[in-house]
């Protein structure tokens, strides 16, 4: 064996070598079939569309999101994700908005009627809301006007009473299982909400477990007598999909 030196490369000398020409592209095709009858054997069939028998994970991971949500109502307009009002993680809090004869302010959600209200729903996302905390204000505060209105789910209304016409902050624990919490005026004189934060926490309602489901196909080779066959069910197959002994 004789070197060659060479002007490139990563050695200063290689040994005279032959490379093998390729082979024609009609020389394939008995490789094609081949791995076609190993992949997909008899008795699932032997079609390039059957299903492989490898166990895959096609699941998408779920979404993180934090435990706390606090949404801006003092925008001059109503909240959103391009706005800041809303945080980015939670771009699917469903936000129902109806004001009759309330408005958008700087600072705050007025609500001038007692139509007036604000949902927030949580629903989109696997957690439940734990407690909610929120500014309250009600200018013309007078004895016999000093609730807000307030409901968990669709569960009936509630009231807060509030100490004064100075801004109060008011938490609320919620009941199990809440995914969304509605803000109601009722003092019959105005009530004005600032920041409202929700504490959340993961949604931990038992579920029955599901045994994973085995795949009908199930097979693999094995060697067998200086053979590879394909064992399925107990019953041996040659590549081909043939039973064997």
């Amino acid at each position: 064996m004789f070197a060659r030196l060479t002007d490139f490369g990563h050695s200063a000398a290689h040994a005279p070598v032959l490379v093998q020409l390729p082979n024609p592209s009609s020389s394939i095709l008995a490789t094609i079939a081949f791995a076609r009858a190993a992949a997909s054997i008899l008795p699932c069939g032997r079609r390039a569309s059957w299903l492989t028998f490898a166990e895959t994970n096609n699941i998408a991971e779920p979404v993180v999101v934090g435990d706390e949500c606090c949404i801006n109502l003092g925008l001059n307009e109503e909240p959103t994700v391009s706005n800041g009002g809303i945080p980015e993680d939670f771009a699917n809090l469903i936000l129902t908005v109806n004001l009759v004869k309330g408005n958008w302010a700087v600072g705050y959600l007025n609500m001038g009627g007692n139509a007036d209200y604000i949902t927030f729903d949580f629903s989109a996302y696997p957690k439940n809301i734990v407690s909610v905390t929120f500014d309250v204000t009600i200018p013309n505060w007078e004895e016999t006007k000093n609730t807000v209105a307030y409901h968990w789910n669709n569960e009936e209304n509630s009231l807060y009473y509030i100490s004064g016409p100075s801004k109060e902050n008011v938490t609320l624990t919620a009941p199990e299982n809440a995914k969304s919490f509605t803000i109601q005026r009722s003092a019959s004189t105005g009530t004005r909400i600032g920041q409202v934060c929700f504490e959340l926490s993961d949604n931990t309602t038992p579920t029955e477990a599901v045994e994973p489901k085995q795949n009908e196909c199930a097979a693999h080779k094995i060697l067998r007598m200086n053979q590879v066959v394909i064992v399925r069910e107990g019953k041996y197959y040659n590549l081909l999909g043939t039973p064997v002994d």
